[in-house]
């Protein structure tokens, strides 16, 4: 399937066959081959999320909020790209939780078996 991929991928870019690339660019075709055959965890999913929540707060942070017209100083509007950060933020955010639910609800369910367990 993923070498099917990078096939089509290929062709729309207008190479016909895997010989026809550099040794350069066999190598990233290879490089690329392997991250598609490897298994996808969870863990790697929530690094990924996490990185990416990091760099929209650091961009966001350096954004400002409202843009002043040059015209009439006085005059501001809210930034569009801040807002559009924001919500981008707000996504990572709310995908970091929905993968961290299951995890917190079999430690919860973890910590009543052992309170029952001293109950008993």
């Amino acid at each position: 399937m993923a070498m099917d991929l990078l096939n089509d991928t290929l062709k729309r870019l207008g190479v016909d066959s895997y010989s026809d690339l550099s040794d350069d660019e066999k190598l990233v075709y290879q490089g690329w081959l392997k991250q598609m055959s490897s298994d996808l965890t969870v863990g790697d999913i929530r690094s990924h999320i996490d990185n990416m929540q990091r760099a929209v707060t650091i961009e966001l942070a350096d954004e400002p909020e409202y843009i002043h017209s040059e015209i009439f100083p006085f005059w501001k509007r809210p930034n569009p790209k801040n807002i559009h950060l924001k919500a981008r933020l707000k996504n990572y955010l709310l995908l970091s939780s929905f993968l961290a639910t299951p995890e917190q609800a079999r430690e919860a369910l973890e910590k009543n078996l052992q309170n029952l367990g001293t109950v008993v």
